[in-house]
C-alpha cells in the first residue's frame, strides 16, 4: 500500500490504518458478534442524543478531506456518516456476514470510515489516490459510479474502494479466506488509528478464527 504525492498535497493529514489477515471463517452470522453491534448502537443513541452524525469529530473531519479533494460529501456520504445516520435514525443494520459486521462495528465505535476487501481479488500494488478524471468503479449494490476528485483504492485492475463505499469486485463473501481492512483517518491521532486497528484484528480473530498477517498505521 502506498500513498500517492499528489493525494498526501492535498490532504496531507491523512493515515491510513491497515490490517491483513487470512484463515478467515466467515460466518453469515454470529449472535454475539450482532449482539454487541445492536448494544453498541443503543449507546451511540444516548450518547449523541440532540446531535446529528456529522456532529462527530471523525465525520467531520472525513467531510473536510472530501471537500479539499473537490468532492462533495452531500451527494455521496462518507460510509462512516451513513453508517451513523443509519444507526441514530432508528433504521437497522444490514446482515451481511461476519467480517461486514466487524467493520460496521469498529466504525461505529471509533467514527472512522473502514474498508474491507477480499485479498483475492485484488491485483497487484495498492495506491491510495485521488480519482482522475473518467474514473468510475462499481461500488456493491449499485451501478457504476463517477470517482473523479474521490479519494480511491486502486489496484492493476483499477478502482476497488474508497471511505464512500467498497466496490463488488473486492467484496468480501463467506468464500473470503484473506481480508484487508483499510481505515480512513483523516486528523486523527496515530494513537486513535491504532486502537483502531488493534480491535479490527482482536474481532477477526475472536469471531472468525483469523490469523493478523500485518497490522499498522501508515502515514507516509
Amino acid at each position: 500500500m502506498t500513498l500517492d504525492a499528489d493525494l498526501r498535497r492535498k490532504v496531507p493529514a491523512l493515515a491510513l490504518g491497515l490490517v491483513e489477515a487470512e484463515q478467515l471463517q466467515v460466518q453469515l452470522h454470529d449472535p454475539g458478534l450482532w449482539t454487541m453491534l445492536e448494544e453498541l448502537g443503543e449507546r451511540l443513541r444516548v450518547e449523541l442524543k440532540g446531535k446529528v452524525a456529522a456532529d462527530r469529530p471523525e465525520i467531520a473531519a472525513t467531510r473536510r478531506a472530501y471537500r479539499a479533494l473537490g468532492d462533495d460529501p452531500t451527494r455521496y456520504r462518507p460510509a462512516n456518516e451513513a453508517l451513523l445516520r443509519r444507526v441514530l435514525g432508528m433504521r437497522a443494520l444490514p446482515q451481511i456476514n461476519t467480517v461486514v459486521d466487524i467493520n460496521n462495528y469498529v466504525s461505529l465505535a471509533s467514527g472512522f470510515a473502514i474498508g474491507c476487501y477480499d485479498v483475492a481479488t485484488i491485483g497487484g500494488a495498492v495506491t491510495a489516490r485521488a480519482g482522475r478524471d473518467g474514473d468510475q468503479y462499481a461500488p456493491i449494490g449499485k451501478e457504476t459510479v463517477d470517482a473523479t476528485n474521490r479519494l480511491v483504492l486502486a489496484d492493476a485492475h483499477g478502482i476497488f474502494g474508497s471511505p464512500t463505499a467498497d466496490s463488488q469486485r473486492t467484496m468480501v463473501t463467506p468464500a473470503t479466506h484473506q481480508v484487508l481492512f483499510v481505515i480512513f483517518g483523516f486528523e486523527s491521532s496515530q494513537a486513535a488509528l491504532a486502537q483502531a486497528v488493534d480491535q479490527v484484528a482482536d474481532l477477526l480473530g475472536r469471531f472468525c478464527a483469523a490469523q493478523i498477517l500485518d497490522r499498522r498505521v501508515l502515514s507516509e
